[in-house]
C-alpha cells in the first residue's frame, strides 16, 4: 500500500516495481490530478482504466510522448463494461457468501437530505450515498 500523502505516488510505484511501472491502473476517484498519477504508474504498454466520474468540464492534461513512447493506454470503463445478467448474477451469488460486503460502502441518508448526500459524495466523505424516500 502506498500513502500518498507523504509520498509521490507515481515515484512509489516506479520504485516497488524496479522502475518499470504496473502493467494496469485504475483512476476512481475522479480526480484529473489522481487520473494523471495513475497514467504515469504504467509501464511501457500499460493500462490506465477511467472510472472516476469527476465534475463536468473537469480536464486533465497528459504529455502526448510520454502515451506514444510507452504505447500507454487510458481506457474510458462504461459501468464496468459487463452484461448486466451476468455480472449482477455473480454480485448477488459473492454478496450471499459474504464476499461482496457492499453495505460497508453504503450512507443511508433520508431523500430531503439529497443534497447533503450530493455534496458527500462529491467531497469523497461517502462512496455510495443511498436515498431512503
Amino acid at each position: 500500500m502506498i500513502d500518498t500523502g507523504g509520498a509521490d505516488a507515481v515515484e512509489a510505484i516506479k520504485e516497488a516495481t524496479g522502475g518499470l511501472g504496473v502493467d494496469f491502473s485504475l483512476e476512481t476517484t475522479g480526480s484529473p490530478q489522481v487520473l494523471s498519477q495513475a497514467v504515469y504508474s504504467t509501464g511501457p504498454g500499460g493500462t490506465c482504466g477511467l472510472i472516476g466520474a469527476p465534475p463536468f468540464g473537469a480536464e486533465v492534461s497528459l504529455d502526448v510522448n510520454q502515451m506514444l513512447a510507452l504505447g500507454r493506454t487510458l481506457k474510458g470503463i462504461v459501468e464496468g463494461e459487463s452484461v448486466p445478467d451476468v455480472f449482477l448474477a455473480r454480485l448477488i451469488v459473492l454478496w450471499r457468501q459474504g464476499r461482496f460486503p457492499v453495505e460497508r460502502i453504503m450512507t443511508y441518508y433520508d431523500f430531503d437530505d439529497i443534497d447533503r448526500a450530493a455534496h458527500d459524495a462529491e467531497d469523497g466523505l461517502v462512496i455510495k450515498p443511498v436515498l431512503r424516500f
